[in-house]
């Protein structure tokens, strides 16, 4: 999948502090995200604290998954202090799920503007998260979704981003959703222009 993305240098360094800060944001905005979450299903949502990643975004696109994977993807665009595009990947057993404690039929307009509304919330919790670490604001705007192969959707939406860089912030997160499981992958793509001043503002609210 790196033939979608230039590939770029590696990403900026990341110092023993600073990843210990990282982790610290990791765990409080998946907290943040998965109690609205469970306030907007009217059930039970756990999290398995998540690692945020600093990565060229060539190898933060390969850590989403196969090109041929079949996904659902919400793409959020951030402004403010920092330029940025914001993808949540879904996976089809967690999505299937999701409509079913929201008691909507897949595929239809309903579930589309559903799954809108969490991406909404997931992708904002997480942004103003990473905002907050950072002392800064910026703002997520609200969600388009795509379907499709994880590789032609990413393709088409990454080219839709006036967003042009070549790293990205990862941040795996694996919710349990009453009993079932759903994998929410949350990328942070920040503008060249922004990583350096994100980077090493993280952690420092």
């Amino acid at each position: 999948m790196n033939m979608l993305m230039p590939l770029g240098d590696p990403a900026p360094p990341i110092s023993e502090e600073q990843q210990e800060a990282l982790g610290k944001v990791a765990e409080t905005i998946s907290d943040k995200a998965t109690d609205a979450f469970s306030k907007l299903l009217g059930t039970e949502v756990t999290a398995k604290v998540p690692q945020l990643e600093v990565l060229p975004l060539s190898e933060a696109v390969d850590r989403l998954g196969s090109p041929a994977e079949q996904v659902t993807v919400a793409w959020l665009p951030v402004v403010g202090q920092i330029e940025a595009s914001v993808l949540l990947v879904f996976d089809p057993e967690g999505e299937k799920e999701l409509y079913s404690i929201l008691e909507v039929e897949p595929n239809t307009e309903i579930a589309r503007s559903a799954l809108q509304e969490i991406a909404n919330i997931i992708g904002t919790q997480y942004v103003f998260g990473i905002a907050e670490s950072c002392g800064m604001t910026f703002e997520p705007e609200p969600p388009e979704v795509a379907e499709g192969m994880l590789g032609a959707v990413l393709s088409t939406v990454l080219a839709m981003s006036s967003v042009m860089t070549n790293y990205a912030v990862l941040v795996d997160t694996q919710l349990k959703v009453a009993k079932a499981n759903c994998t929410v992958r949350f990328l942070f793509i920040p503008s060249d222009m922004s990583v350096e001043a994100l980077i090493n503002n993280l952690g420092k609210e």
